[in-house]
This record gives structure tokens, C-alpha cells and sequence, in this order.
């Protein structure tokens, strides 16, 4: 049997990505596959096995070292989990990734950025890089930018017109959107979190299609239905991840709601945690959007309040997984939202019997979709050991409440 090697030596740490190690881990095992968790690129590796590598490309000695991994290791098969959703370069900024704003917002902002990130140079360290420079209008608007802030500076010294964490994660996201790009030709296979990370523009920056791109459904915790809630939590709503402004306007608002919805007036519970803490003390996990802009769902945060025992919420669904069947949307009429919150706190075998019935089918759902992408990775992998390798067509991902 062929060992799948998971490699994060492109991460700092595990932080962020154990939850997605982790499922990667126990899906091939599930499927009778032998795992081995590594921080460096494995040098006892054969041919014909798996290595599976999280996207995190930002840095260009990581895309060399794979490119050099890559000519050494002609027999192994390299798969690339991605993680993070592809925004395409237009005349107004260069990519990125999880920027959903339209091509003529922040203007003079993204230009700034695009001008002080090429001028750092990391064009030229990105090796077979397809991006242009940016040209004279990137140079004119990035200029009109920085002269904008430093006038607002000016007229207002005391405020923080531009936080420099906010410059910086969007500088990180477009060196990961250029690394990303400068793949094309290490991996031989592609896996998905989330359908939408799938899309054409993706495709086409790594010189595919989008049936090339395998989405892996996030598979269910193997529960109990007596043990689908954990009896011990306190009536209260948690978060985790990172606290963006619209997050937390949206956290007080929920929070807000559910004080004067729920008995005797009285709702103290609210806690943030760490995206990896496992110390869950509260009922509710609250999932919001990351900005008002971001308009996909989060199918990992989804089953992990299952796997703690917690009752995932939602103030919106997206309609793009069909992990969002699991969530409980939290409606925004007072009246629906206080029938919710009375059934949760003294009725809650009401919403684990509605619960079960749906994780049965997400389950059933889930095996099948997973086991035909294993398959035809196991094909794949088969092929390439023999020295046949060709591009495989993916498994389309079913739509939200059908089965295939």
C-alpha cells in the first residue's frame, strides 16, 4: 500500500490549518490509505506515493523548493489542497485571494499596495511568474494614493486613517495569489474545501479547467443521535477566528437579539476563543461572514461546532454547500427568533430529531462524493507510477439538498 504523506512545511505552525490536516488525515484513512504528518518535505518518500501540500505560497523559496522537489521526485504524486477563493486581476488591481469588492473600490488604496509590493521585488523572485508589472496608470493611482493618505494624515494626525495590519493582510493575500499562480506544473492533482474555490478564474491562473479541481466535502463527526448535543453546554453563543469590524458589529448584534429573547431578559454568555481552542463550554456557535462583501458559506466551521457538540448559527445562507443544510439560521423576525430561542433552551430534542435526519443525509451525501475523488486519485496515482499519467476530470460536487 501507498503511504499519503501531508507536508506543512510551508506553514509557520499548525495554527489555522490543523482542523483541515487533520480531515485531510482521516478521510485516506478512512479510505484504507497509510497517513504520515510531516513539517519538512519528506525525503524517505517512494514512488507512487501521495504527497498533499496545503496552499500557503507567499513565499518564493517555498515555490522553489517544490519546484526542485518536483524534478527530483518525477514517481511521486503531488496534490494541493486549496483553501482560500481566487480573485482574478483586472485594470484596477492586481489578484488576490477572498477580495470580493468591485474593480473601482479602493482604488487608490489597492494601487498603492500593488506599486509598494512590486517595488519591494517580488515580482522578479517569483520564479516563472505570469504577471505583468504594474503600468502607468497602477504607477498614477498608487501615487494619487499614497498623496490621499498622507493629506488625510495631515488633516487628521490622531486618527489611524490606514491600519497596518489591514495593508499587510492584503499584502499577504496577493503574494499568496502570485505564488499560487507560479504552480502551474508542480501538482498533479487538486482538491477543494469549498465548491466555489473551484471557479474558472482559478482555473484558469493554474492553467486547468474547473473540472480539474476535486471538491473534497467536509465529512460529519460519527456521532450518537443521544449524543448529538453535549448536554453540558451553557445557553450562550461563542466565535472564533479572526474579529474583523463587521464580525464584531454582527456578534453584537446577535448578542443583542438573544439578551432580550431569552428568559427572564438575562443572556451573559458570549465568549471569543481560539479557531483551534477545545474548550467549549457554550451551546451556540456563531459563524458570520468575514466582511459584508463575503458571500460564501463555511463548511468547516459548520461541522466543527458538530464535532464539539455545539449548534452551528447563521444569519445567512449562501446556497453554495450542502453542509449549510446542518446550520440553524437565525431569523431575523423577533417573533421566529424567540420561538428558536425558547426551543433551544427548554425544547432542544425538537432540534436534535430535525438536526439528525439532516446529518444522516449530509453523511450519506458526503461518502459518496469522497469516495469517487479517492478513486480517481487512486487511479491517478496508479498511472503515474507506471509512468502514464494524464490530467483527470474531477467529481462534480452534488447540489445543496440532492443526492447523487
Amino acid at each position: 500500500m501507498n503511504t499519503v504523506f501531508v507536508s506543512s512545511f510551508n506553514h509557520g505552525s499548525l495554527h489555522g490549518i490543523a482542523e483541515i490536516v487533520n480531515l485531510i488525515e482521516g478521510e485516506f484513512r478512512r479510505f484504507g490509505f497509510k497517513t504520515v504528518s510531516c513539517r519538512t518535505l519528506p525525503e524517505d518518500i517512494d514512488d507512487g506515493d501521495l504527497l498533499i501540500i496545503v496552499d500557503e505560497f507567499s513565499e518564493p523559496l517555498v515555490v522553489g523548493a517544490l519546484g526542485t522537489f518536483r524534478a527530483n521526485h518525477p514517481g511521486v504524486m503531488l496534490v494541493c489542497v486549496l483553501t482560500e477563493f481566487f480573485s482574478p486581476g483586472n485594470w484596477a488591481r492586481p489578484p488576490s485571494l477572498n477580495s470580493f469588492k468591485q474593480p473601482y473600490q479602493s482604488l487608490l488604496f489597492d494601487n498603492l499596495l500593488y506599486v509598494f509590493c512590486f517595488l519591494r521585488g517580488r515580482f522578479r523572485l517569483f520564479t516563472g511568474l505570469r504577471c505583468k508589472p504594474p503600468g502607468f496608470v497602477n504607477y498614477l493611482l498608487g501615487t494619487l494614493g499614497l498623496m490621499w493618505l498622507t493629506l488625510q494624515k495631515i488633516r487628521h494626525p490622531r486618527t489611524p486613517v490606514v491600519r497596518l495590519r489591514s495593508f499587510h493582510e492584503r499584502a499577504y493575500l496577493w503574494f499568496r495569489a502570485l505564488g499560487l499562480q507560479s504552480m502551474t506544473g508542480i501538482f498533479d492533482f487538486y482538491l477543494a474545501l469549498h465548491p466555489d474555490v473551484a471557479s474558472e478564474a482559478l482555473a484558469t491562473a493554474l492553467k486547468t479547467t474547473p473540472d480539474a479541481i476535486h471538491t473534497l466535502l467536509v465529512p460529519p463527526p460519527v456521532v450518537e443521535k443521544a449524543k448529538l448535543l453535549n448536554s453540558n453546554l451553557k445557553f450562550g453563543i461563542d466565535f472564533s477566528g479572526s474579529l474583523s469590524s463587521y464580525r464584531k458589529r454582527t456578534i453584537r448584534k446577535i448578542v443583542k437579539v438573544l439578551s432580550r429573547l431569552s428568559p427572564g431578559g438575562r443572556f451573559a454568555h458570549y465568549m471569543v476563543r481560539g479557531f483551534d481552542d477545545s474548550k467549549i463550554k457554550l451551546l451556540l456557535s456563531y459563524n458570520p461572514p468575514q466582511s459584508n462583501t463575503w458571500r460564501y458559506s463555511s463548511p468547516m466551521r459548520i461541522i466543527g461546532a458538530i464535532k464539539r457538540g455545539q449548534i452551528p448559527v447563521v444569519c445567512e445562507k449562501f446556497g453554495d454547500h450542502p453542509a449549510e443544510d446542518l446550520a440553524l439560521l437565525f431569523p431575523a423576525d423577533l417573533k421566529e427568533a424567540q420561538s428558536v430561542v425558547t426551543t433551544l433552551v427548554f425544547d432542544r430534542s425538537r432540534y436534535v430529531d430535525s438536526a439528525w435526519e439532516k446529518l444522516l443525509k449530509y453523511r450519506e451525501l458526503t461518502d459518496e462524493n469522497n469516495r469517487k475523488i479517492i478513486r480517481k486519485l487512486r487511479d491517478a496515482q496508479d498511472r503515474r507510477r507506471i509512468g502514464t499519467y494524464t490530467s483527470c476530470q474531477s467529481t462534480q460536487v452534488p447540489s445543496v439538498g440532492q443526492s447523487q
